[in-house]
């Protein structure tokens, strides 16, 4: 009786201490959210309107190129940009993400495919698996920042200016609500634009020039919206995941106490009986 009770006081003070962690961390991830998700909407509205921009300089207009805007017929490689966390302890967000991957190796075959992963989970997960790397960025930890956007930027430019890819997409989860974001993939490069309205516009100088310096804009926000959409889905899984650990321990921690109580209630009950019968026997 009494290792049992042992026992349940070990467990009791064991999961009281991973209680403070879990809250600790899901106070730590709601912390990160804020600042993270403060920057994501604006920064789609701009992707917006930077996408807005160019289909409407495409439009009636013709003889508009740019290296970014070269379709190639006969693709030989495609790179991954893959965003995944550093840590772990978000629930599904990375194994959600790195399925998409897999999916799309699986349908265009594993030597096709080089990776650029954002994050240390989903670069230790491939590296296993034996994909080629073209480059990674981690210990990010969710945190945003213009200089690490601009370094991913330039190496995918390299990546496909260079033909060591044709083509470049980017596996990253969309946010959508505190409870709710999905894993998508979407093409970086080369960037297709779908013509827009007329608009007559006079360009000054010429369009190729304009493009010159629009594309690298275009595609350093294209990049940062989907990274801050993927640090904000990373932080509010993270939270969630540590606000239901949370509940767990301390559902735990109730039925432990109970279960502590009875067995006291019980040792104390016998030491009661043994009293009484010990009486009765001097009697």
């Amino acid at each position: 009786m009494a290792q049992s009770l042992r026992e349940i006081k070990s467990r009791i003070r064991g999961i009281g201490n991973v209680n403070k962690v879990t809250h600790a961390m899901e106070m730590i991830s709601i912390a990160k959210l804020r600042p993270v998700k403060n920057r994501l909407f604006p920064a789609r509205r701009y992707s917006l309107k930077i996408d807005e921009l160019l289909r409407n300089l495409s439009a009636g207009t013709k003889g508009v190129s740019h290296p970014f805007m070269e379709q190639r017929e006969n693709i030989k490689r495609i790179a991954i940009c893959l965003v995944t966390s550093d840590t772990g302890l978000c629930g599904s967000y990375n194994n959600n993400a790195v399925r998409v991957v897999e999916d799309f190796i699986n349908r265009y075959g594993h030597d096709k495919i080089t990776l650029f992963p954002v994050g240390r989970k989903g670069l230790v997960y491939f590296k296993k698996k034996g994909v080629d790397m073209a480059g990674a960025c981690t210990e990010l930890h969710g945190r945003y920042s213009d200089d690490m956007i601009n370094k991913i930027s330039k190496d995918l430019t390299r990546i496909f200016l260079s033909k060591a890819a044709d083509e470049i997409y980017i596996v990253y989860a969309s946010f959508e609500s505190a409870s709710r974001s999905k894993p998508v993939i979407e093409r970086l490069l080369p960037v297709s634009v779908s013509p827009g309205r007329e608009t007559g516009y006079i360009f000054e100088p010429d369009v190729n020039t304009i493009l010159k310096e629009l594309m690298p804009l275009y595609l350093a926000n294209k990049i940062k919206s989907c990274i801050l959409s993927a640090f904000t889905a990373e932080h509010s899984a993270r939270a969630i995941a540590m606000g239901q650990a949370t509940e767990n321990a301390k559902e735990l921690l109730e039925d432990l106490t109970l279960v502590r109580n009875k067995i006291r209630q019980a040792g104390i009950t016998k030491d009661i009986m043994e009293i009484v019968s010990s009486a009765d026997v001097l009697k």
